[in-house]
């Protein structure tokens, strides 16, 4: 899970503090937020477990304790790491606002390439995350076999299968062309959606009988990052039987 840790501060403020309300709409204006899953996205020093709101490519939000808020003056900054799937990514973030409802605000000010890469490889997944809806029931005809669907933005498609007792027996993610899945005989598998006949083309002649999955001969990493990002920062009912099929904690 993605976590991130306030290592030490490195400087306190210097100069007079912002108006919060200004900076923050201005803010908002020029760079997308994205609402984060509370349970897997954590800011943690000392004293306190700050849980992330929303994060951009130029900043975060958190939300704080309100005996603990006045320890953060605008215009501190610390040095944080977030640990993520395994790896870590080391970032520098000026407190930029403070309400006293117990929400405060970082502006990234420092980072490695590798975590700008990182925030950006976030970003498009939450996205898709938060479109993943529910289809009703009474689009699945005949449904016996405990299917559930859930769609979403850029052709995303979840399907869980669980059995008579609710367990989880299988699942597949696909989104555009490439997709991810987990059953519990072959386990984890990635790979892709191929036009069977390669000289069928325009939109209209595709049909299901028209396309094939093709499995990758080996697990390909990008797919299943992907997967697992857009899966983690999804509200799906079954996310963490899905995770734990996975081996990711």
């Amino acid at each position: 899970m993605l976590r991130l840790f306030l290592k030490q501060k490195v400087s306190s403020r210097k100069s007079k503090p912002k108006d919060p309300k200004t900076f923050s709409k201005r803010n908002r204006r020029i760079f997308d937020r994205f609402p984060v899953d509370h349970k897997h996205l954590t800011m943690m020093s000392e004293q306190d477990i700050l849980l992330v709101k929303e994060i951009s490519s130029k900043g975060f939000s958190t939300l704080v304790s309100k005996t603990s808020i006045d320890r953060f003056q605008v215009g501190d900054t610390y040095a944080a790491r977030f640990r993520y799937l395994g790896n870590s990514y080391d970032v520098q973030a000026r407190v930029s606002w403070t309400d006293i409802e117990g929400s405060l605000g970082f502006e990234i000010t420092k980072h490695q390439e590798e975590t700008r890469q990182f925030i950006q490889r976030l970003l498009k997944p939450i996205a898709i995350a938060k479109s993943l809806k529910k289809v009703d029931a009474t689009f699945m005809r005949n449904n016996k076999e405990g299917k559930v669907w859930y769609h979403g933005d850029n052709d995303t498609d979840l399907y869980t299968w669980e059995d008579k007792s609710g367990e989880l027996r299988a699942w597949q993610f696909i989104t555009g062309d490439i997709f991810l899945e987990w059953n519990d005989i072959q386990g984890v598998r990635t790979g892709y959606i191929s036009i069977k006949d390669q000289s069928v083309s325009g939109v209209t002649e595709l049909s299901r009988d028209s396309l094939q999955q093709v499995f990758d001969p080996v697990i390909n990493s990008e797919t299943l990052n992907l997967g697992l990002d857009i899966i983690m920062a999804s509200d799906v009912e079954q996310k963490e039987s899905i995770l734990a099929t996975t081996n990711i904690e």
